[in-house]
């Protein structure tokens, strides 16, 4: 194995690096604590998440079995322990809330220059600056549903719900799509991502890490000979390195190798005088600063006597190895840092979000351990058990006889030395204690099962809306910062799509007249347009409204006893009060209650009474059949409010 360079004590920063050995050294050296500070912070706990979110098997908690054992008992054999899972459903129901509907993303195009006539020409095969816009808008909604970014949407909300944190890598990978490339938005593992300590974001980095584990194929065809030198050095240290068991399996490294992508905020530059001689960084600042008192003095800047600094690395530099080797280096092409990291819930002074399983996993196992005493106290007391009284039986016929006849030591009828048990007390007090449980569950996760009108005997339409909105407002926080993620991420994607789409790149997009499906074609490439594109995530827009839970439950409840409810504050809190038909109905079905009240309290004739009655009757003929007798049909106004 080669031996490892050592760092020497005059090199703190990355340009002080002369030599391949010293930048191997600062590089390895930084390396090494960014991956034990990441593993000390936070490996654990995603490892300790993971089993609670993806196990498969319930725990024995008073015993020494393991999760994937069965019970030796008798009467508990050939079952399973009981697991609930209530974490991995909260999150998943989370996650499903919070990209149930897509994020309104759009486009603006900023500086550019409308006096330059070939730049307006070219707009023109675009239907001018409104059609460029629309057109980047069709490309980019045509990638989306190309590559069901929602399933990647969900993806990543669910991952930071259950671990904490979601890291996504954008570029662009020339393969896709037959050869004629495509935009990549993928989720990579957060525990193969190791940032610099002691910062929250990622543009606030000086540097990080990307570790990825391939095999030796692709190690090879992606850099040369110089992946097999390199995984003789790393065999060892890929085997100490796998922390997390999910990361890998130990078998499957055996023809694997760890590549890591360094990144790098590298201020190297190169200084030239005005003549095109190199200078040093301090001769550069001085002549900079004698300019600058010039120009203080004199008002105005002497020209000629210029300065140049040409900036090597000015969007960051990439540097590749495995083991001690370097493998690649070079200047990062992306124009911005491909990685991305998504928290729902943040912790002040942490890179790392919080997870919320971390809230709801005590609950869950304390949840699945009172449930597991109530199922084994089912098998062994919940049915009816027959004993025999104590000296009935002879103790050495007992000890030596198993599931064979003996004599009972008794000339007493058989019911007086047999007694039966029920044993149930203890299973019914394990089940109220579970039910409790299971409200403080759907508490800490903000989801409740009454807010979409299940699983409750909840009569009032006040209460059913608060846990909405309290469910509203659990969310509102996650899904600001998914807004603000999906601000920078469009940022990057629609620049590689700016960059890369050429001359008839074919997109997708839905004919807003007629709603027919119609493929377009780009006239020339989208880069030919010098403009600075800005994008722009309407606030709220991924906040889920529930229309239909509200519509559900509010208006059923309206429509069983409209006396209790203010129509004007319900349809108000629905959000309805410029529907016109939604308006109508309820007014007419106010007026027909209001008529039969003053019928039922006689301040209208009788004599007149059965003529209004079969006024009403009529009316309420000519609406849907299903809206009879003042009952609100709930699928009709739902479907009337957009629901589904």
């Amino acid at each position: 194995m080669a031996e490892k360079p050592k760092i020497t004590d005059r090199i703190y920063s990355i340009e002080q690096c002369t030599n391949d050995i010293e930048l191997m050294s600062f590089v390895r050296s930084n390396y090494e604590d960014a991956k034990q500070v990441a593993q000390d912070v936070v490996h654990d706990e995603m490892a300790y998440c993971r089993s609670i979110v993806n196990t498969q098997h319930g725990k024995d908690y008073w015993q020494n079995g393991d999760d994937e054992e069965m019970y030796d008992e008798i009467g508990l054999q050939d079952t399973r322990r009981f697991r609930s899972a209530a974490c991995n459903q909260k999150n998943k129901q989370t996650a499903r809330k919070q990209t149930r509907q897509k994020p309104k993303i759009y486009f603006r195009i900023k500086d550019i220059d409308s006096t330059n006539e070939m730049i307006m020409r070219k707009l023109e095969q675009f239907g001018g600056l409104d059609g460029y816009v629309e057109t980047l808008q069709r490309v980019y909604d045509d990638w989306w549903e190309r590559n069901n970014i929602t399933s990647t949407s969900y993806k990543l909300v669910k991952q930071a719900h259950d671990e904490g944190t979601s890291i996504a890598a954008s570029y662009w990978d020339s393969n896709r799509r037959n050869g004629r490339g495509d935009l990549v938005w993928s989720q990579i593992r957060p525990e193969n991502f190791y940032p610099e300590p002691g910062y929250e974001s990622i543009d606030q980095l000086n540097y990080f890490y990307y570790e990825r584990i391939i095999t030796m194929r692709s190690a090879v065809a992606e850099y040369g000979e110089k992946a097999l030198t390199a995984a003789k050095d790393n065999i060892e240290e890929k085997k100490q390195g796998l922390y997390i068991g999910e990361k890998e399996s130990a078998e499957s490294t055996v023809n694997k190798i760890t590549v890591v992508d360094a990144f790098y905020k590298d201020n190297k530059c190169t200084y030239m005088d005005a003549s095109g001689e190199i200078i040093t960084k301090k001769q550069y600042e001085k002549i900079m600063e004698t300019l600058d008192l010039y120009e203080q003095e004199q008002g105005m800047r002497p020209e000629g006597i210029e300065p140049t600094k040409i900036e090597h690395y000015p969007h960051g530099r990439m540097i590749t190895f495995c083991g001690n080797t370097k493998l690649e280096e070079k200047p990062n092409p992306f124009g911005f840092i491909p990685f991305g990291k998504y928290i729902a819930n943040e912790q002040a002074y942490s890179f790392w979000g919080e997870p919320t399983t971390r809230d709801l996993a005590p609950q869950q196992e304390n949840f699945d351990k009172i449930i597991q005493g109530v199922i084994s106290n089912f098998y062994a007391n919940g049915l009816p058990k027959l004993f025999i009284q104590d000296g009935m039986i002879e103790e050495e016929q007992l000890q030596e006889v198993v599931k064979q006849y003996f004599n009972i030591k008794s000339n007493k009828p058989l019911n007086s030395a047999m007694h039966y048990q029920q044993g149930m007390n203890v299973a019914a007090d394990g089940l109220n204690l579970a039910g409790l449980i299971r409200t403080l569950i759907e508490d800490i996760s903000g989801i409740h099962q009454a807010s979409e009108g299940r699983g409750t005997s909840q009569k009032s339409g006040r209460q059913t809306i608060a846990l909405q909105m309290q469910t509203h407002e659990y969310l509102e926080q996650p899904a600001r910062n998914w807004e603000a993620f999906l601000k920078e991420e469009a940022k990057k994607h629609i620049t590689l799509l700016h960059k890369y789409l050429d001359e008839g790149a074919r997109y997708n997009y839905q004919n807003p007249n007629t709603g027919e499906r119609i493929i377009g074609s780009l006239p020339m490439a989208l880069s030919e347009i010098d403009a600075t594109i800005e994008v722009v995530v309407s606030p709220g827009s991924s906040i889920p409204e529930d229309k239909e839970s509200k519509a559900n439950r509010a208006l059923a409840l309206h429509g069983a006893d409209p006396a209790v409810f203010d129509s004007s504050w319900l349809v108000k809190e629905l959000g309805m009060e410029n529907d016109k038909i939604i308006m109508q109905n309820l007014q007419m079905v106010g007026q027909m209650q209001q008529l039969q009240s003053m019928i039922q309290t006689g301040k209208i004739d009788p004599q007149i009474a059965p003529i209004i009655q079969g006024v009403m009757a009529q009316l309420q003929g000519q609406q849907n059949p299903q809206q009879m007798a003042g009952q609100r049909d709930v699928q009709s106004v739902r479907q009337q409010m957009g629901g589904r």
